[in-house]
């Protein structure tokens, strides 16, 4: 089990907690001065302590852990699950299986209670599955296993706990002999360590790897992994973790019968057990491997007093199997020719070997091989399309981009173009109004010039010539040269009328006194009373009134019906002409139809390849007001649009 606590120097954590826990007792009249946080630095030294004794004297670490819970509680989960968990270990390292899977399972409870990271509550479901594999429980083992290898799936930062369940597994497979499997989990363990993997889980993944392949006879390979996890072990300067390594270093040299090798190392694994406890899985390892290897050199009696003391505890501590152990003392007797006790541990053996290789556990392990097997295929098929669906999403990011880029684009490029015609047309109708308002000024000059000078200068001819008549007004029935003055005197008094009605309808009518109906219906009725052509002039008006009409379009709508009307006359050759004003809502429209010989364009519309003057100014005049003018056969139709801008007056 790992633990992220700091150790702390021995004297001055003993001499303190002695202190401070006989004044300090919960228990008690002082207890209850201790707050919170003096409360976790008593536990957390106990804990410091606890880890100490690990590997030392479990029986100080248990009593060091239940020390600490005294402190600790549910309201620091980190402490409290970590005591929980020193207290299981130790409970296993002095060989109380039964206690040590109550303990782990509880603290698993805690932990999955208080929230605990998935890589904590894995490694208690691991080391109660350990538990279980010391009492040859093999398929509550496996369960546990499994278990905990499906909390870890999917997590990150979780490398030093999948690489220490990893490794229990080849361990159970190779207590089944099941090597080429538990080959396949001992590297997959090494596979997954990493820089955050913790040094132990990084040393048990090396040296198991190793140990497999002496197993199979490839010693050079098992001595690259055996001494890569030695030196990481010795570099740590932790005796447990050296004993393992040292353990199957022993074991593969005493199987190739190199007996120096055999020597040198065991001298420094029997240095080593002065700082371990006796239930140690190490010790009990080192211990196993010494009775065989004592066996090899032919001292039989003391392979089976080792071999005799450590299946004294089966069923509660055991590191091997303990079917293995007596065909190891079986074949030691059969060496001394005692040949009924060795049948009686051949007995043993096979009584062992069909409770522990049942067919259940056979077929649990396999089972759990195909399971395994299935999820990392799944596992890579949920990687590969992972990849696959990045990479789609890349694309898709660079497609999306890229039809942004070019909708940004477009956008900036309508938006150019918009801009460009409004611009254009916001020019247009500048220079409609400038040409328009330049027009009417200078037809009020014109106006004012032939009212105020022509007209003034024929009254003045008119008055002179009657002054040489003689000032007479009627000079009917003369003869000769005052006849002749007497039809001059008229044509000019005629032509003065002429100029001076010119004159007025050059100026701009008054809306402000008349609308624009009354103006027009005026205009038609001076217009019959000068030509033989028929006139009619028609009106309607619904839902607005005539007053509502801009200023601006009442002039500007009369000027070009000035226009149209004054052409239609001159050009068309019609006898009969009819005007209709209508007046909606929202608009206003203007309506010529007459007999004329001459048609149109068929296209309905204004053409700007029109010559003249009269037809220039009226589409400048039909642009301004932003109307429309179509024309067809012998019918004109103007529509002015009526809005809350056209509402405006200039």
């Amino acid at each position: 089990m790992k633990n992220f606590f700091r150790r702390i120097p021995v004297v001055p954590v003993m001499f303190f907690l002695t202190v401070l826990a006989s004044s300090c007792s919960p228990g008690g009249d002082s207890g209850a001065r201790i707050s919170g946080n003096e409360k976790d630095s008593l536990a957390m030294l106990w804990l410091d302590r606890g880890i100490y004794y690990g590997y030392r004297d479990a029986d100080s670490a248990l009593y060091c852990s239940r020390q600490g819970l005294k402190y600790a509680g549910p309201e620091n989960p980190e402490l409290y699950v970590a005591l929980l968990t020193n207290a299981a270990e130790a409970s296993f390292a002095m060989g109380d299986m039964d206690e040590s899977i109550r303990a782990h399972l509880h603290a698993y409870d805690e932990a999955t209670r208080l929230g605990s990271s998935a890589g904590i509550r894995s490694s208690l479901l691991a080391s109660a599955g350990l538990s279980w594999k010391r009492k040859s429980e093999f398929d509550s083992a496996l369960f546990y296993y499994n278990k905990a290898v499906s909390l870890l799936e999917g997590q990150e930062g979780v490398s030093s706990e999948m690489s220490h369940v990893l490794v229990n597994i080849a361990a159970l497979y190779v207590s089944f002999s099941r090597l080429d499997e538990a080959e396949v989990y001992a590297r997959k363990a090494v596979e997954a360590t990493s820089e955050d993997t913790d040094i132990d889980d990084i040393i048990y993944a090396y040296s198991t790897v190793g140990a497999i392949l002496a197993k199979t006879g490839r010693y050079d390979g098992s001595m690259r992994f055996l001494r890569e996890a030695l030196g990481i072990a010795r570099k740590l300067g932790e005796p447990k973790f050296e004993l393992k390594v040292l353990n199957y270093i022993l074991a593969m040299f005493n199987y190739t019968g190199e007996r120096d090798s055999v020597e040198f190392y065991d001298m420094q694994a029997v240095r080593l057990m002065d700082d371990l406890a006796e239930n140690l899985p190490e010790v009990l390892g080192y211990k196993e491997t010494a009775a065989k290897v004592f066996s090899s050199v032919g001292k039989y009696r003391e392979s089976n007093m080792i071999l005799s003391e450590l299946l004294a505890d089966a069923g509660k501590n055991e590191q091997s199997a303990p079917d293995i152990l007596y065909q190891c003392m079986a074949r030691n007797y059969m060496a001394m020719h005692m040949y009924r006790e060795a049948s009686e541990c051949y007995e043993k053996a096979y009584a062992a070997s069909d409770s522990i290789h049942s067919a259940d556990v056979q077929n649990q392990l396999s089972e759990w091989s195909v399971k395994y097997d299935t999820r990392e295929k799944e596992l890579e098929i949920s990687r590969l399309e992972a990849e696959r669906i990045k990479e789609r999403s890349a694309r898709l990011q660079w497609l999306m981009t890229a039809v942004i880029l070019m909708l940004a684009f477009l956008s900036a490029t309508i938006s150019y173009v918009f801009r460009s015609r409004s611009r254009r047309r916001t020019a247009e109708l500048d220079y409609a109004r400038k040409y328009i308002e330049g027009l009417e000024k200078e037809r009020r000059r014109i106006a004012e010039d032939l009212h105020d000078g022509v007209c003034n200068d024929l009254l003045g001819i008119g008055m002179l010539l009657k002054s040489v008549c003689g000032g007479r007004k009627d000079m009917s029935g003369k003869s000769g040269a005052l006849a002749g003055a007497a039809d001059i005197v008229d044509m000019i008094e005629k032509l003065r009328k002429d100029v001076r009605y010119i004159s007025h309808e050059l100026m701009p009518p008054e809306f402000r006194f008349s609308t624009l109906d009354e103006i027009m219906a005026a205009h038609m009725e001076k217009f019959s009373m000068q030509t033989d052509i028929s006139l009619e002039f028609v009106k309607s008006a619904e839902g607005n009134e005539w007053k509502n009409i801009p200023e601006n379009i009442s002039y500007e709508v009369y000027r070009i019906f000035q226009e149209l009307l004054s052409n239609i006359l001159r050009h068309s050759e019609a006898r009969d002409i009819e005007v209709c004003l209508r007046l909606g809502k929202n608009m206003l429209q203007l309506d010529f139809d007459t007999d004329a010989k001459v048609e149109f364009p068929a296209d309905g519309r204004l053409r700007q390849e029109s010559k003249g003057i009269g037809l220039s100014v009226i589409r400048e005049r039909v642009k301004t007001i932003g109307a429309c003018l179509g024309m067809k056969g012998r019918h004109f139709s103007l529509t002015v649009p009526l809005d809350n801008r056209r509402r405006r007056t200039k």
